[in-house]
C-alpha cells in the first residue's frame, strides 16, 4: 500500500496523508496534482509532497 503526503490549500499548517489506490499508485509521484476529499463533503486540489510505503501510526488514514 502506498501513502501520499498532500499539501491542501486550507488554513492549517502541514500536509495530510492519503492512501493511494493500488491501480493508480505507479502513475503518481511527488509534484503531481491530485483531487482529495477533505471533510465530509468537500474536495480540494492538492500537490503530492512526499510518498511512502509506510503509513502513519498515530492515526487512521
Amino acid at each position: 500500500m502506498t501513502f501520499a503526503d498532500v499539501l491542501v490549500p486550507v488554513p492549517i499548517m502541514g500536509t495530510f496523508t492519503y492512501k493511494i489506490p493500488a491501480d493508480i499508485g505507479d502513475s503518481l509521484s511527488v509534484g503531481h496534482r491530485v483531487i482529495v476529499p477533505f471533510g465530509r463533503k468537500k474536495f480540494y486540489t492538492g500537490i503530492i509532497t512526499g510518498m511512502s510505503n509506510i503509513g502513519p501510526e498515530d492515526y487512521e488514514v
